[in-house]
């Protein structure tokens, strides 16, 4: 069996600082390129693990997904370099540093689980935030143009979907993670059916429900919520209609 020499590749992180006065920033994402173009690769921490605000996941979002098209083409260390000195806000490169590799994928893997990957911990019950993540991969694996913590209007909503000349806009909610006051959520459902009135587009809103083990309040405002969504004519779907492979945006 053929062994595949070892080649030389450069890699930069990208990082985030909400507030550039304070400098406090976080790994993004990893950039991993050669010399010539012969390999390039771009791997992003989700979103949610980032940021908890609805617009700086729409901000950041835009942006990793604009690199991301980017890097999916040709991408040289000259381009890397240059993005490197171009980037100085909110959004920053590290300089680009030297790597062996053998592989690619493997250096890639290996490169984010040490340097950007989210710590493991916490409640495995999704939150919206990771709801929101998911469906937002979803439908862009299916061709479909999300815009994430977007404003129509007057008016932010979770996500924005675009295919051809169809658009809807969605609320994403979970009743499943754990949370001490559950108003919020009615409030994040008014919000968005009191802006449904006014942007003329259709909506859906994507609902994890409570569980079991869930407090009864939780369960009285799913139920609550769900009513309002029910009496506005808003289509309701589970996380898991949302990752089938056949997706549509149907009013």
């Amino acid at each position: 069996m053929a062994v595949s020499a070892t080649r030389q590749g450069w890699f930069s992180l990208l990082r985030w600082r909400s507030d550039v006065a304070r400098d406090e920033a976080k790994n993004v994402a990893l950039l991993l390129v050669d010399a010539k173009g012969a390999f390039s690769r771009f791997q992003a921490a989700p979103v949610s693990a980032v940021s908890s605000r609805l617009r700086e996941q729409g901000l950041l979002d835009a942006a990793l997904h604009g690199l991301e098209r980017q890097v999916e083409g040709t991408f040289t260390l000259e381009r890397l370099s240059a993005m490197y000195a171009q980037l100085d806000r909110s959004l920053y490169l590290t300089k680009p540093k030297a790597v062996a590799v053998h592989d690619v994928d493997t250096t890639a893997r290996a490169l984010y689980r040490a340097l950007i990957a989210p710590r493991i911990g916490g409640s495995s019950r999704p939150t919206k935030s990771v709801l929101l993540d998911r469906l937002v991969t979803a439908y862009r694996r299916q061709g479909v143009s999300v815009e994430r913590g977007a404003y129509i209007g007057d008016f932010i909503f979770d996500a924005v979907l675009n295919s051809g000349d169809q658009r809807q806009v969605v609320d994403v909610l979970s009743f499943a993670a754990p949370r001490k006051d559950w108003t919020p959520l009615e409030r994040d459902a008014g919000h968005f059916l009191f802006g449904l009135g006014h942007v003329n587009l259709p909506g859906i809103a994507v609902v994890q429900p409570p569980t079991d083990t869930t407090a009864s309040i939780a369960k009285e405002t799913h139920d609550r919520v769900r009513r309002w969504f029910v009496e506005s004519k808003v289509e309701i779907r589970s996380p898991e209609e949302i990752v089938k492979p056949q997706l549509t945006l149907d009013a």
